[in-house]
């Protein structure tokens, strides 16, 4: 199975406890004999539009959604739900044909990927 952890930001931007957590889940997924991708926000206030970066943290692949907060057009909801970073994320999970989406923290990420993970027939589980 192919597993996507979404998580708002990951190593080595950001070490906490979503980060570890994640980071250990994903290893104990692989050892299990899953694929697994983690995809993450990076905070970039110089960014004039989102883009999607490839990157690895050990033996774990990390793509990272590059993005100015800032610039959201809909600042009273974006933190629940951002069209946008759903947008970039469901373009990720198609990609790489995510079967399963396990979202980190809803709140650091965006709810609005759980519609787009189900168009796509990936699987989405939310742990808060």
């Amino acid at each position: 199975m192919k597993i996507a952890l979404a998580v708002p930001q990951f190593f080595p931007d950001v070490y906490g406890g979503v980060e570890s957590y994640t980071l250990a889940l994903a290893k104990e997924y692989r050892q299990r004999g899953h694929s697994v991708l983690v995809l993450c926000t990076r905070r970039d206030a110089s960014a004039q539009s989102v883009s999607v970066e490839r990157d690895q943290y050990g033996d774990i692949p990390v793509w990272r959604i590059r993005y100015d907060p800032e610039r959201r057009p809909v600042r009273t909801r974006q933190v629940l739900f951002d069209p946008l970073l759903a947008d970039h994320a469901g373009q990720v999970l198609q990609d790489w044909g995510a079967d399963l989406i396990h979202l980190m923290n809803v709140g650091g990420f965006s709810a609005a990927v759980i519609p787009v993970a189900k168009a796509l027939g990936a699987v989405s589980y939310t742990h808060l």
